[in-house]
């Protein structure tokens, strides 16, 4: 019974409808079309993108290989650069530093410092010479002055300019070269016809035109007494390598008039003068 009823379905499945098969037929070979189709289209898509890759994967090499040569190169330029513009900076620095007549003010120890690292005899008396100055005589900084002929006359002016100290009437005369009759007549005779600058005496008929000579001479060779008559300014020196002896702190000129401003000067050696700044703390 049960194998009758098995031929029947199977005789009823195989034999189908003509159109039914044929649809079957039909939807099968669609189904079939768009499968390869679908495979014929990914793998264009795939090659095509393939073939569009390697075109930009090459560009993209060559541009990143120029990005990084290009940095590189940069990178050296920006070093070099840097390198330039750090010569260049010290170059000015020490030119302009060169050039310059007095130098900005540095703390008094510092300076003894870096001026004195020995231990010599002369070392240990500038030492104790710039600490006297230190605590007893308040000096706390130093200005610096170019180290030639010229420095104790630039310390002078720089503290005359600086403080505001009016020149003496003289000075304001429109032949500078006439006045030492009027500076003769005025402060008297004394300290002229008694003064000597290095071989030359000023004494004889012809005193005015040496003191004339004297002045026109006067950036070669500075002398501290005559340049205090001339400016009508006290100049208190404190000489270091005189540390402990009553020369150690000196005042040019010796007799000066009360209303006279007083101006500072330090030095080492007689030869070179610098400017010390006083500061009195609370």
């Amino acid at each position: 019974m049960l194998r009758q009823l098995d031929r029947g379905a199977s005789k009823s499945r195989v034999q189908l409808p003509e159109p039914e098969k044929r649809n079957r037929v039909h939807q099968s070979s669609k189904q079939s079309i768009g499968r390869n189709e679908l495979q014929f289209w990914t793998a264009a898509i795939n090659q095509s993108l393939y073939i569009a890759w390697q075109k930009i994967e090459r560009q993209l090499i060559i541009i990143m290989s120029f990005l990084v040569t290009a940095l590189w190169y940069c990178r050296r330029l920006y070093a070099y650069l840097a390198q330039l513009l750090k010569w260049w900076s010290r170059y000015l620095h020490r030119k302009f530093k060169k050039n310059l007549s007095v130098l900005a003010e540095v703390d008094l120890l510092g300076y003894c410092a870096r001026e004195w690292k020995g231990e010599t005899k002369q070392a240990k008396q500038m030492k104790a010479a710039y600490k006297e100055l230190f605590w007893r005589h308040h000096v706390k900084y130093i200005r610096p002055v170019r180290r030639d002929n010229y420095s104790a006359l630039r310390a002078v002016l720089f503290q005359i300019f600086s403080q505001g100290i009016y020149f003496p009437p003289w000075m304001r005369e429109r032949d500078i070269l006439k006045l030492p009759e009027k500076l003769l007549y005025s402060q008297g005779c004394n300290w002229i016809q008694q003064y000597s600058f290095g071989p030359e005496r000023y004494t004889g008929p012809n005193v005015f035109g040496k003191l004339r000579k004297c002045i026109e001479t006067l950036k070669t060779q500075v002398e501290l007494f005559l340049l205090g008559y001339l400016l009508e300014v006290k100049i208190r020196v404190y000489r270091l390598y005189k540390f402990n002896t009553e020369e150690f702190q000196v005042s040019y000129p010796e007799e000066y008039h009360r209303d006279w401003q007083e101006i500072s000067l330090l030095t080492e050696d007689d030869h070179h003068y610098h400017i010390p700044i006083i500061r009195i703390r609370d």
